[in-house]
């Protein structure tokens, strides 16, 4: 069955923000939060920073590259949202450190992450090389670690719920 773009695009707003109420004990919106967003430079982690800032979030949007998270981020703020873009690889510590750093300077504080990048592409595995392998592996699972180790620096002594959603890694 075919389903417009609008339509997925609306349905994936409605399940995102179900998720995030039940997950927050059925707070009704997310005005005033801070959220990072990873892969959010187009697709799904696009969609999810649009809809958090017209939530109301404070949304730090990450990304590879550059020039596609400059365009996503500055949609969002010539809507009067606030939102803000940080060029980051989650397979670097580092980076995702300055992903963390920069929400708490900017914003003062970080209520929701969604770890949303990853390596999607469908491969067929006895076309991949190990190269290939350690860099999904390294970007979907590493990544999501090293997102969710410095998220719980932040939420722990909050007291915050940390919500994981799973996607297949090849």
């Amino acid at each position: 069955m075919f389903v417009p773009v609008a339509k997925r695009q609306s349905y994936l707003q409605m399940m995102l923000m179900n998720i995030y109420r039940r997950a927050n004990n059925g707070c009704k919106n997310v005005d005033g939060k801070v959220a990072i967003i990873s892969g959010a430079s187009y697709g799904m982690g696009q969609t999810m920073a649009e809809l958090f800032a017209e939530e109301g979030a404070k949304v730090v949007m990450t990304a590879r590259g550059k020039e596609k998270l400059d365009v996503a981020v500055k949609a969002i703020t010539e809507k009067g949202y606030e939102a803000v873009g940080v060029v980051a690889d989650n397979e670097k510590e580092e980076d995702v450190k300055k992903v963390f750093r920069t929400a708490v300077e900017t914003y003062g504080d970080l209520d929701i992450v969604i770890n949303n990048a990853a390596i999607g592409k469908q491969t067929v595995i006895e076309e991949t090389t190990d190269e290939w392998l350690e860099h999904v592996y390294n970007t979907n699972v590493f990544g999501t670690g090293r997102y969710i180790r410095e998220a719980l620096k932040i939420f722990m002594p909050k007291r915050i719920l940390l919500l994981r959603l799973s996607r297949a890694l090849l």
